[in-house]
């Protein structure tokens, strides 16, 4: 599914490493970063909210990464939710 060579570097951006593995696009990756940059968050939050990708996926993404928690993203997304009702 998700290559270990190349999620293991640490120092390149969540962002770009969803684009390199084919889960996102680089336009949506831009238009994301636009957005995050006019309401803040975490861009994984900004590109489920935008449609880009769905929890699931970046879920299993971050996990396999092990570079972010699962419950803390789930938990920014669940804030950004709370507070739109």
């Amino acid at each position: 599914m998700f290559s270990s060579s190349k999620i293991n570097r640490k120092k390149q951006r969540i962002g770009e490493l969803l684009v390199e593995h084919g889960l996102i696009n680089s336009n949506q990756l831009k238009e994301a970063l636009k957005r995050q940059s006019q309401v803040g968050g975490h861009i994984g939050s900004v590109l489920v909210e935008m449609g880009f990708i769905t929890l699931d996926t970046l879920l299993n993404f971050l996990y396999f990464n092990k570079t972010f928690k699962k419950r803390d993203i789930t938990r920014s997304i669940k804030n950004k939710e709370n507070k739109k009702n």
